[in-house]
C-alpha cells in the first residue's frame, strides 16, 4: 500500500469513527408546549396538595387542642364543684355542730317562785322545738331546777313543774311526747352558788341534754 493510500484509508476511518461517534451523542430534549403545560399543571397541583396537607394538619392540631383545653376545663370545673361540695358540706357541719351545742347550752328561765313562760323563754322553745323536727331521732331530758329559797321539796315540785311547762310546749309545737323525759332537782344543782339575786336569776331555769 502506497502512503497515498495509506493517509486516504486513515482519513476514512476517522471520518467514519468521527460519524459513528457524533450519532451516539443524545440530543437536547426539546418539549413540546403541552408538555411544558403539563408539567407546570402537575407541579402546581403538587404545591396545592402539599398546601392542602399542611392546611388539614393545622386544623387536625387546633382541633385536638381544643379538645385537651375542653377537657382541662371540664375538669376543672369538676373539682371546683367537688370543693365547692366539701365547702358545702363543711358549712351545713359546722351549722348542725353550732345547732347542737345551741340546744344544749342555751337554758331558759323563769321569775322568781313561777313556772309559767316568760316571752324570750318561749323564743327560744320555738328555735329548739325547730331542731327536733328537724332531727327526728333525737331525744332529750328537760331539767328543771330552782333557786335556794325554799324549801327541797318545795323547790323539787317546782322543778318539775318548769320542766313540764317547757315540755308541753314543744309538745304543742309538734315533737312527739315520748322524744321528751323530764326531770326536776330543785335548788340541787346550781348554775351559780352565790347568794344573790343575779345568782338566783341564773338558777331559776331549765335545761335541756339531748339522749
Amino acid at each position: 500500500m502506497t502512503r497515498k493510500r495509506m493517509f486516504v484509508y486513515i482519513a476514512f476511518i476517522g471520518m467514519m469513527a468521527l460519524l459513528t461517534f457524533s450519532g451516539c451523542v443524545s440530543q437536547p430534549d426539546v418539549k413540546t408546549p403541552a408538555e411544558i403545560a403539563e408539567q407546570e399543571a402537575a407541579e402546581r397541583a403538587k404545591v396545592e396538595a402539599e398546601k392542602r396537607i399542611k392546611a388539614e394538619e393545622e386544623v387536625r392540631i387546633k382541633k385536638a387542642e381544643a379538645q385537651r383545653q375542653k377537657q382541662i376545663e371540664e375538669q376543672q370545673r369538676i373539682i371546683a364543684r367537688e370543693e365547692a361540695a366539701k365547702r358545702e358540706k363543711s358549712r351545713r357541719n359546722q351549722e348542725e355542730m353550732e345547732a347542737r351545742e345551741r340546744f344544749v347550752e342555751t337554758d331558759i328561765y323563769f321569775d322568781y317562785n313561777e313556772s309559767t313562760l316568760r316571752w324570750d323563754s318561749q323564743e327560744e322553745l320555738k328555735i329548739k322545738a325547730e331542731w327536733m323536727r328537724t332531727h327526728p331521732d333525737a331525744e332529750i331530758i328537760i331539767e328543771g331546777h330552782c333557786d335556794e329559797r325554799g324549801s327541797a321539796a318545795y323547790n323539787i315540785a317546782l322543778g318539775e313543774r318548769r320542766a313540764e311547762t317547757a315540755k308541753n310546749f314543744i309538745v304543742d309545737l309538734g315533737v312527739e311526747v315520748e322524744r321528751i323525759e323530764t326531770v326536776s332537782f330543785g335548788e340541787e344543782r346550781p348554775l351559780d352558788p352565790r347568794s344573790s339575786e343575779e345568782a338566783w336569776s341564773k338558777n331559776r331555769r331549765s335545761h335541756f341534754l339531748i339522749k
